[in-house]
């Protein structure tokens, strides 16, 4: 198979096609500035049920454009894009975040793409991971994705606010969780890869969270059959990790192997 490929130039705002084989590596243009992932706490605190961050939106969103996370509470699934920051409730509905509200946990970048890709018609989820991991700029790197595009089937997830006594995610899965499934949606999906080096710190391999094009309906991905549209790609290496500084997290044992339960909580398996 044959994908078509541009690179970026941050010296231009136009780029330079090409085509190569999928087995290829891809080697783009050098960027003036490498930014930097900003992480808020860690899944292996949110998988132990820490969910009251002190972390505002206001400050959050000076940290990046881009990026996935919840809100306190375990309230929704949270999706940032184009500087635009949005909480996909239990109904699979989205709401803009206030200033205000606070997160227990978060990734969030201000997005530089290196890489667009042209994506294949008629994929799953399963099939859209394989295509990624060859295109990628560095493996050991925190992997940044958006794509926007038609999907054909989209079945995503979000959750009903948590009250404490806080269980563990895993748990929560079993009773609060809601699975929507969209048909012919037009949207972006914004993810992030990660290597298994950093499964306490965050989620390894590939999560992505879903909004509509009209930014009304979205959801953590669970999985997906593609139409058309456009990957891009972009590589950090630079990441700024903030701890929550209160007795909460304080307390938690974070050396815990939570793999399992993550796995069950994240992906649904």
């Amino acid at each position: 198979m044959k994908l078509l490929i541009n690179r970026y130039h941050p010296e231009s705002s136009r780029a330079s096609s090409l085509l190569v084989s999928k087995s290829n590596f891809y080697v783009t243009g050098k960027c003036s500035s490498f930014p930097t992932v900003f992480q808020y706490s860690t899944i292996n605190a949110l998988m132990q049920g820490y969910f009251d961050g002190n972390l505002l939106f206001a400050e959050l969103s000076q940290k990046g454009d881009f990026g996935l996370g919840t809100l306190n509470g375990l309230d929704g699934e949270m999706i940032a894009l184009d500087g635009e920051y949005y909480r996909i409730d239990h109904q699979s509905l989205a709401q803009s975040i206030s200033p205000l509200e606070k997160t227990p946990f978060a990734t969030v970048i201000p997005f530089q793409p290196r890489i667009l890709l042209a994506l294949p018609e008629g994929i799953s989820y399963l099939q859209l991971q394989q295509i990624l991991d060859k295109s990628l700029l560095n493996n050991n790197y925190i992997q940044v994705i958006r794509i926007d595009g038609h999907f054909y089937d989209l079945k995503v997830r979000s959750g009903l606010k948590q009250t404490p006594p806080y269980r563990p995610p895993v748990n929560i899965i079993k009773t609060d969780m809601v699975i929507f499934k969209h048909q012919d949606a037009e949207g972006t999906l914004v993810g992030f890869k990660t290597s298994d080096y950093m499964n306490n710190l965050n989620v390894p391999g590939y999560h992505f969270h879903f909004i509509d094009k009209l930014r009304k309906f979205g959801g953590h991905v669970l999985n997906l059959r593609t139409s058309n549209g456009d990957i891009h790609i972009a590589s950090a290496h630079q990441l700024e990790l903030r701890l929550p500084n209160d007795p909460a997290f304080n307390q938690l044992n974070l050396n815990r192997d939570q793999s399992e339960d993550l796995e069950i909580a994240e992906k649904g398996r």
